[in-house]
């Protein structure tokens, strides 16, 4: 059975998951035993206007906010660390360096809904409705991820 859970990502960085730009998505620890398969990428309501700002957003207030965009195959996990940081900068993103560690989400095969659904997300990694879990397995199988 494949596993599939809903992640939200803040704009501008949905965005830039969808367009291929940001292939890591920088998270705290996460439970082995949680990772999925495939990741369906929610987009809250809150934007990041300074990130949005720095990568070129001149309307970051009109981004596609509060629905579920579209899907990744998530690759493997890593960690990020200082070591590592300006070596993996260019595909999480992430202008600051942090302290600690964080694990990155490693995606590829992003694909975006052509019509981005309207859903209320939730933190960390969530588990999808029925129904959202069997259109987005139409989805895969549409698409070939």
């Amino acid at each position: 059975m494949i596993k599939i859970k809903g992640i939200s990502i803040r704009q501008p960085w949905a965005d830039l998951v969808l367009r291929g730009v940001k292939t890591i998505e920088l998270r705290d620890r996460i439970a082995i035993e949680e990772w999925p398969d495939y990741l369906v990428i929610h987009a809250p309501l809150t934007v990041e206007h300074i990130a949005a700002s720095f990568y070129g957003y001149h309307k970051p207030w009109e981004m596609r906010r509060g629905v579920l965009l579209g899907i990744a195959k998530l690759e493997t996990v890593i960690t990020i660390d200082e070591k590592n940081f300006l070596e993996t900068v260019e595909r999480h993103l992430m202008p600051f360096p942090f302290d600690g560690e964080r694990q990155g989400l490693v995606l590829r095969m992003i694909h975006q809904f052509e019509t981005p659904i309207k859903f209320r997300g939730r933190l960390g990694l969530f588990d999808l409705t029925p129904e959202l879990y069997e259109s987005t397995l139409l989805q895969i199988s549409n698409y070939t991820l």
